[in-house]
């Protein structure tokens, strides 16, 4: 009896995790934007964020596949049904907050920093280039920046090697990565900007079934220590 119990208590202690599923999950990302998704050499998404919705999605049961787009594309493509949740290191602000019902968050708040060539200062109503879309890019224009959207986080850094921006801002480990790389012509400034709320996966609002069910599986793969 004390057996059966324990085997009942296993299985009763299992998460359940909503059947209505759409089949499959299309994820989409911009896939630009180390460490979280990024092309590797053989054109094939690669990153933290893939690894994680390779473990979260079998946690629940699900079939998810990666759609591709550009970043600012990404939450018009959530609103009109073309992807079913937006996975693309992407936290939240007030205003996608209105548009976007976020999962509980897979990865901590981080910090952005500012890359220049070196040697530069950051002066008031400088150029600066961004990914369109991030909340770096809401950061730049609170700060009057004359800011300049661009479709990846590389063609910011390019636009700050060629002369065309003065500084780009992104996350710290990522500028720090293009510093570093750049045979010294670029450096990042000591300034840094925190952001709160986390890195969490978006869908849209009213999709409850998709909401509860990857956040209680973000729950289960944390407690399991799948998520690291």
């Amino acid at each position: 009896m004390k057996r059966l119990a324990l085997i009942c208590a296993l299985v009763t202690a299992q998460p359940a995790y909503p059947q209505d599923l759409p089949q499959p999950v299309r994820l989409g990302t911009d896939g630009t934007y180390p460490p979280y998704s990024f092309l590797n050499p053989d054109e094939g998404l690669d990153g933290f964020e893939v690894e994680l919705a390779s473990i979260l999605c079998a946690e629940i049961a699900a079939d998810c596949t990666w759609v591709r787009m550009p970043w600012e594309d990404l939450i018009a493509a959530l609103d009109t049904g073309k992807i079913d949740a937006i996975m693309s290191g992407m936290g939240p602000n007030p205003e996608r907050a209105q548009i976007i019902a976020f999962s509980e968050p897979y990865h901590g708040s981080g910090s952005a920093a500012w890359l220049v060539r070196r040697g530069d200062t950051l002066v008031p109503g400088a150029r600066v280039a961004v990914l369109k879309g991030s909340l770096q890019e809401g950061h730049a224009m609170a700060e009057g920046f004359d800011v300049i959207g661009t479709a990846t986080i590389d063609a910011a850094v390019e636009a700050v090697a060629e002369g065309s921006a003065d500084a780009a801002i992104g996350m710290t480990q990522l500028m720090e990565g293009f510093a570093a790389a750049s045979d010294g012509s670029l450096e990042v400034t000591s300034a840094r900007i925190s952001f709160d709320g986390g890195v969490r996966i978006g869908f849209r609002p009213g999709e409850t079934a998709l909401l509860d069910a990857f956040n209680a599986g973000l729950d289960a793969i944390e407690r399991n220590g799948k998520l690291r």
